[in-house]
């Protein structure tokens, strides 16, 4: 299963058995429309759940001229954990998120009744393929790159994408990489702990079928953002 994933640092002065805590008295059920469910917990982390009832009308036209009125119970679920990161910081990682994280996190505000601070994690797209090439990975091959802003003149400049059956990202090197450039986005397909996985790595997020994979990263991840 493919999943899509983003890193967060929340800054909170609440411990984590505070957190553990707060979750579960907000613990979803099907009098609430929005709450919780804790995966597990164990010294240094939680992995939970973040439900919401969404409930539409629709409007059914008959043939008759009469009206129908159609209600569509739906629910959307964030799944979530969290790792002590430093003194008042965690680590977040949120898998499948919606396009906007607000209501979660108005949801989280609201109930911790407290400040806290939201970062999103900008991923480096070139340090984390240098990660996959230089660690347990095997048979990495970069199929696509994309960057932008790559210098031409002093007035120009461009969008390239670059795709290969081997290494995308040496073919790009080798004819821009002495111009400036932003490294936006790459595919990559390798194996990892005898299985074969894809990573679509941009700067905001990681689409990966192996969570082993998208576990190893994230800690090169913490140590590149120390």
């Amino acid at each position: 299963m493919i999943s899509r994933y983003k890193w967060l640092l929340v800054n909170t002065s609440s411990r984590l058995d505070d957190v553990v805590e707060i979750l579960h008295k907000h613990k979803f059920s099907n009098k609430e429309s929005k709450g919780y469910i804790i995966n597990n917990i164990d010294n240094e982390s939680l992995s939970a759940t973040f439900v919401e009832r969404v409930i539409q009308h629709e409007k059914i036209n008959r043939p008759d001229g009469t009206e129908d009125d159609i209600k569509i119970e739906r629910f959307i679920y964030t799944s979530f954990k969290m790792k002590i990161f430093d003194n008042d910081t965690y680590l977040m990682r949120v898998e499948n998120a919606p396009r906007a994280l607000n209501e979660f996190f108005s949801f989280w505000k609201k109930i911790f009744n407290e400040n806290f601070y939201i970062e999103p994690i900008k991923i480096d797209v070139m340090n984390t393929i240098f990660s996959i090439l230089n660690s347990a990975f095997r048979n990495v091959k970069i199929k696509k790159v994309k960057a932008s802003g790559i210098s031409i003149n002093i007035t120009t400049s461009a969008n390239i994408e670059v795709v290969s059956s081997h290494n995308a990202l040496e073919n790009f090197l080798s004819e821009f990489g002495k111009r400036e450039f932003n490294f936006d986005y790459a595919k990559v397909q390798a194996i990892f702990n005898g299985s074969p996985c894809s990573l679509d790595i941009k700067t905001t997020s990681i689409l990966s079928d192996s969570e082993d994979a998208i576990e190893f990263l994230e800690r090169k991840l913490i140590r590149n953002d120390e």
